[in-house]
């Protein structure tokens, strides 16, 4: 179809307002402190235990990275008594030297003494992932207002958190855009008949002037009543059953809705399972 000289795609608006809702709508959920899980103690290990116990206890809890303290004890997560940080890929580095040694104490590990990337709870994550950018550091120790540790964020878990927020944008976006190509066989007027019949209940009569609408200016609520409407000329664009259509429609408006007004940590499992069941009707 083609488009009027400056009007704003599909595509763009729906990017857009991805962007604008991931920001307007995360919250909390978009601070350092949404990584952290109440009450979990943080795992660490001394600087003077030997490196093998580093290395089961990575091993166990399945960490990259391991916090490294001076002491341990009550105060081992203060920060002025947090060492540094040991990661599998600093001791693969060393292992290649003919004095590797898995009884060398871990603080024997860090040449030159030892550095480490930090940030407050409170900071945006969009804000950390930046300065992560700028250096050498995969990770970050997150402190609280009384500079203890709380917990360790890699940069995957950023990227993995950053995929999660947009995933439904996307995976929504994906299935707006084809129903919107599938209905741009419809008139302006044959697209604005869902508002017009909203109108008509409202003013309680039938003579009320028809609205029109391009196909990229629809709601998502608006797809099903013009399927439905239209379906027997639609009916060859679609690879699915109506009834099918008319289940899960409603059911991906509805979690559509919910992501992107009230629940900015993304998809459900069962969200998830509705909006591919969806995308397989449409087959995309």
């Amino acid at each position: 179809m083609n488009k009027q000289p400056n009007h704003k795609t599909s595509d763009d608006g729906a990017a857009a307002a991805r962007a604008e809702s991931v920001e307007a709508n995360s919250h909390l959920y978009s601070r350092m402190e949404s990584f952290l899980s109440p009450g979990r103690k943080v795992v660490t290990v001394v600087k003077d235990e030997p490196l093998r116990n580093a290395i089961k206890v990575m091993s166990k809890h399945d960490f990259s990275q391991v916090p490294v303290v001076k002491r341990g004890g009550f105060e081992e997560l203060r920060e002025e008594n947090i060492y540094g940080v040991l990661s599998w890929e600093g001791i693969c580095d060393e292992m290649v030297h003919p004095d590797f040694d898995l009884s060398r104490p871990i603080s024997t590990f860090f040449e030159g003494g030892a550095q480490w990337s930090k940030c407050r709870d409170s900071d945006m994550i969009k804000e950390v992932a930046g300065k992560l950018l700028e250096t050498e550091y995969e990770y970050v120790l997150v402190l609280d207002e009384k500079k203890v540790v709380n917990g360790l964020v890699t940069y995957y878990d950023i990227a993995a958190r950053y995929v999660e927020m947009v995933e439904p944008f996307s995976a929504i976006e994906s299935v707006e855009r084809v129903l919107r190509n599938k209905l741009s066989i419809l008139s302006p007027v044959e697209l604005g008949t869902a508002e017009t019949e909203i109108k008509r209940r409202n003013a309680g009569k039938e003579d009320v002037p028809p609205c029109t609408k391009e196909v990229d200016d629809l709601e998502f609520h608006e797809y099903q009543y013009l399927i439905n409407k239209f379906w027997d000329r639609l009916a060859s664009n679609f690879p699915c059953e109506l009834q099918d259509l008319n289940e899960a429609l409603p059911r991906v408006n509805k979690i559509r809705n919910s992501v992107m007004h009230f629940r900015p940590e993304g998809f459900t499992y069962d969200d998830r399972t509705e909006v591919n069941w969806l995308k397989k009707l449409l087959r995309i």
